[in-house]
């Protein structure tokens, strides 16, 4: 069994979790907590229950499931971004009293729509907008790890998302670092659907959870999988290796390097928000 696996003895917070079925899915493996102990299983959305079952009409009996199984609890507004001010004081101090926790996991991050075309025009793009929220979640859940903590990230990594280059998304000021991408194993979560930020109809049961990749982020001093290497004459923005200096200039040329570079650009004006 590997490192960057769930186990029922990890002490868990789940946030993003849309209809809660991942979260009920580790349920199943908890262990019995007695009254009053750090709960093992933490699960959290940023939506409200009432706004999660006006979205999902499964999520009202997922969620009565939880709130009933020892060691599991369940908090609404929460927000990935920022852990320290929206999960309570009381549960962080408990946290910080067991050791901190050993897994933080954000399945499919994604940004609502924008509500209007005002709103539309005022925000960055989609693929800033996302690499935003990857990073300040990032930076967010390191105060929460304990030792030899990890977080986890899964997402699609066809287009649009592989735009968010998720393997770069931790800022060097919180220490994280992306150690392992691996195929996500979505058999090892019975039960668990991914479901749309904002659903067009109460039957669409969303989008399916293969061909994801599960990315693991580790503390300073964890064992990191070696970088690839690139040479004089690669390009590590659209990881292509190449021979020689003119068929890397006349792979810049191209419309998926230019398209990517003016990404990388609007990226840049964009960190300082972190």
């Amino acid at each position: 069994m590997e490192k960057a696996d769930l186990l029922p003895s990890h002490r868990v917070l789940v946030v993003g979790d849309g209809n809660f079925s991942f979260s009920q899915s580790l349920a199943r493996a908890l262990p019995s907590t007695g009254a009053g102990a750090c709960p093992a299983l933490i699960a959290t959305s940023l939506d409200s229950a009432s706004e999660l079952d006006r979205k999902y009409a499964e999520t009202a009996a997922i969620l009565a499931a939880l709130h009933a199984t020892p060691g599991c609890e369940v908090l609404h507004g929460v927000d990935a971004t920022r852990l320290g001010e929206t999960l309570p004081r009381a549960l962080r101090e408990q946290l910080a009293a067991a050791g901190g926790l050993d897994r933080v996991v954000f399945n499919f991050p994604l940004c609502p729509p924008s509500k209007s075309r005002e709103e539309h025009e005022q925000q960055p793009d989609p693929a800033i907008r996302n690499r935003l929220l990857l990073s300040r979640f990032l930076a967010s859940a390191v105060p929460l790890l304990g030792e030899g903590g990890e977080v986890h990230v899964t997402s699609k990594t066809c287009k649009p998302y592989n735009d968010w280059r998720i393997e770069d998304r931790a800022p060097a000021s919180c220490g994280l670092r992306c150690a392992v991408q691996r195929p996500f194993d979505v058999a090892r979560y019975e039960g668990f659907t991914v479901r749309n930020v904002e659903p067009l109809r109460d039957d669409k049961p969303g989008f399916p959870a293969t061909d994801a990749t599960l990315f693991v982020f580790r503390v300073p001093g964890a064992e990191a999988a070696p970088a690839p290497g690139w040479g004089a004459h690669d390009c590590r923005l659209c990881e292509k290796k190449f021979e020689d200096a003119l068929t890397l200039e006349q792979h810049k040329q191209g419309r998926k390097h230019r398209r990517l570079h003016k990404l990388e650009e609007r990226w840049k004006a964009a960190e300082p928000d972190l």
